[in-house]
């Protein structure tokens, strides 16, 4: 989100001072010229120091934080350092500090030279163990949750573990080969499964998994320097909180399309999570949001150019991974993709530029079967803005164009889809609460070390809408948009429907470009940027949107693991806290709550939709836990057909008892629109939100004049 002015101003002043001091005395601690690793590193440790919000010094704790940090982004599956390593490696956990402070690395060093090793160790054996048969049936139980297993004790327990993991991908990869051979496979039941064995599909299985192995241990071997000293940075950032980012030139150039929104690609973000690569959004109108088939949670396994061999990207850091899956518009990528049912797919994308019209505001028209009443609903993608142009579009401008538009249709009341949207420009967020109140303090911010500024003010007494007003939401919901959807509940103004809790990112950063302030060492530029969060936000009851998120007033049923999702879930999430209430009117209009939780569950205990998403979640939920297999062929035929089942229960249409169009007619051409609609009229969640919306309408609408929001 973008700072204020004051703000920035005051930051830039401490910034100069810090940098100054920070280079002299740095360069005073060194006999020779520092070099280019030395200078940022230390650079970074003064920058966190000096301007993270949760003012944590470089101290032990630190040292602990970066070090764990460190040891998982490098070995996530715990495939490579052995109990034996990590022990002695433990002699560094409390020095990390010491070192940045003298320009050492010692421990950096000391890692990859381990890591180095056990990575040429494990590459002899695990050909070794492909080269011949593996057994398909055993009773062998391999743990896929590495926080459930320490690492192994010694290298001897290193090739074990390597030889229950082999054996897991020949099987599974197997099973694929099979899945490609209906003859076959339409002779398995699932009841009673008896998967054949092939010594041809054997083989070709241990060739494949051998394949995508060696890229993976090719990819290993090549990392360049800068490219381990980035991850390096990254732990000691990230010990400070998830938002927190040290950005080297190509990052900071990634970070850059993404404010954008426009790139050659597939248009999916993605992160880091327990070794492996995770989609954290598909961008609206993007080649995937197209292609529909990624969505968010999903884990890509491989990456394949075209009809290319596919390139196993288990383990491989995400930055490594991007530089895979995207390219050229027109070109095709295909993902190997785990779903977070358990279902392995693989989805073909050709990339494409992003285009933005997609990710813009759009509204559309709701009648429940029978009735002749119109609701509205409105789509927003993500908080828009263009700061370069005062011209350009603007979220807040087009979601109040599109609430005239459904004015005009004489709509009985509005749904905002907030669902999966993660924020934006905290200008627009504000603007829009202020569509649908009077007047009163809406947003609060601190800074570290600072007096609380006074709140953000909605200080234009029209409304735009003062109807009845659904917010959707859901565990993806993040930032802007936990913003509104806190204001409009807090003011009563509108009701909350969908996951336990939106993400809980209640945090802000600003952008450091290093080069700007490290003029005395030309020779060393670039040296990058660091994202740091420097500020926290406040509802106005006082209470934080960060880690706890926003609380539906209406749940839903569908979330697969809301206790654990979101901020919440991320390691070194700032805390929630509290500060002072600010005094404000409440909307005059009662909620009936009560009543409408109770008309609501009513619905959902009916409603078939719900009851088969219900009974998949629990079983999800059941198999997360477990996370273990048995490594016997039949066992895990029998796990995935159980998870393709579970998928296309996920899948399950609305009761069909809501009709969507469009405000306007939508020609036979238009693919891309007609396609929307199809979607939202058989989305059991915006069904569900209408009734709740003609519910709300039922108690009464309150006597206010409308008038145009300036």
């Amino acid at each position: 989100m973008k700072l204020s002015k004051r703000v920035r101003i005051s930051l830039l002043i401490a910034l100069c001072v810090v940098v100054l001091g920070c280079l002299v005395l740095y360069a005073q601690t060194l006999q020779t010229k520092p070099e280019k690793d030395q200078l940022t590193v230390k650079f970074v440790a003064e920058l966190l120091k000096t301007f993270h919000y949760s003012g944590q010094d470089i101290n032990d704790a630190f040292s602990k934080k970066t070090f764990d940090g460190f040891l998982k982004r490098l070995d996530p599956n715990k495939r490579f350092f052995t109990k034996e390593d990590i022990d002695a490696l433990k002699i560094y956990s409390t020095s990390i500090d010491d070192q940045i402070k003298k320009g050492e690395f010692t421990f950096f060093d000391e890692v990859f030279r381990i890591f180095d090793l056990r990575v040429q160790e494990t590459e002899t054996f695990y050909k070794d163990i492909l080269s011949k048969p593996i057994s398909l049936q055993s009773k062998d139980v391999f743990e896929w949750d590495p926080e459930k297993r320490d690492y192994p004790q010694t290298p001897k327990e290193l090739r074990q573990y390597w030889e229950k993991l082999l054996k897991s991908q020949v099987i599974l990869t197997y099973l694929q080969l099979i899945e490609s051979r209906p003859t076959i496979s339409q002779s398995i039941s699932t009841s009673n499964p008896n998967v054949p064995y092939i010594s041809e599909l054997e083989q070709k299985a241990r060739q494949k998994v051998e394949k995508e192995l060696g890229l993976m241990f090719k990819n290993l071997k090549q990392e360049k320097p800068k490219d381990r000293m980035a991850m390096y940075m990254n732990a000691m950032a990230n010990s400070f909180d998830p938002h927190t980012d040290y950005l080297p030139v190509e990052e900071k150039e990634n970070f850059d399309i993404s404010m954008t929104g426009r790139l050659e690609g597939i248009g999916a973000e993605l992160r880091e999570d327990e070794g492996f690569v995770k989609v954290s959004r598909v961008m609206p109108g993007s080649a995937a949001w197209r292609q529909k088939e990624l969505k968010e949670d999903d884990l890509i396994l491989k990456v394949a150019q075209g009809d290319g061999e596919p390139v196993d990207i288990v383990g491989m850091r995400v930055n490594d991974a991007v530089k895979l899956i995207r390219g050229k518009k027109g070109t095709e990528v295909r993902l190997t993709v785990k779903k977070p049912t358990g279902q392995i797919v693989v989805i073909s994308i050709i990339r494409d530029v992003v285009i933005l019209e997609d990710t813009y505001a759009k509204s559309a028209l709701i009648s429940i079967k029978g009735s002749k009443d119109q609701w509205g609903y409105i789509y927003l993608p993500i908080f828009y803005r263009n700061f370069n142009s005062r011209e350009g579009r603007n979220s807040s401008d087009d979601l109040l164009a599109e609430i005239n538009k459904l004015k005009q249709k004489g709509v009985k009341g509005i749904i905002i889809d907030l669902r999966n949207n993660t924020g934006g420009a905290l200008e627009d967020a504000l603007k829009m609460s202020g569509f649908f109140i009077p007047t009163g303090p809406v947003l609060q911010t601190r800074a570290r070390g600072a007096e609380a500024p006074p709140p953000f003010y909605d200080q234009d007494p029209s409304v735009a809408y003062s109807g009845p007003l659904v917010v959707m939401i859901n565990e993806y919901s993040a930032s802007a948009s936990e913003i509104l959807a806190a204001a409009l509940q807090d003011y009563g103004r509108a009701v909350i429907v969908g996951s336990p809790h939106s993400f809980g990112k209640g945090t802000v950063q600003t952008i450091i470009n290093m080069d700007d302030y490290a003029q005395a060492y030309p020779s060393l530029r670039p040296m990058g940027s660091l994202k740091i969060t420097v500020q926290k936000f406040y509802r106005i009851t006082g209470e934080s949107t960060q880690f706890k998120g926003v609380s539906s007033d209406v749940i839903l049923p569908g979330s697969l693991d809301s206790a654990n999702s979101g901020e919440r879930s991320l390691p070194n999430a700032l805390p929630w806290d509290t500060m002072a209430a600010q005094p404000f009117s409440k909307w005059f209009q009662p909620l009936h709550m009560d009543i409408l939780k109770k008309r609501s569950e009513e619905r959902v205990k009916q409603s078939m939709a719900f009851k088969r998403i219900s009974e998949a979640v629990a079983d999800f939920k059941l198999q997360k836990a477990k996370k273990t297999s048995i490594l016997d062929i039949n066992e895990l035929f029998k796990e995935q057909k159980r998870n393709q089942f579970l998928a296309k229960q996920m899948k399950a249409t609305a009761n069909q008892m809501i009709e969507v169009n469009g405000l306007e007619a939508v020609s036979s051409s238009d693919v891309r629109a007609k396609e929307w609609i199809k979607q939202l009229s058989k989305d059991v969640y915006i069904e569900e939100s209408t009734f709740i919306l003609k519910d709300l309408a039922s108690f009464g609408s309150p006597l206010l004049t409308v008038q145009p929001h300036k």
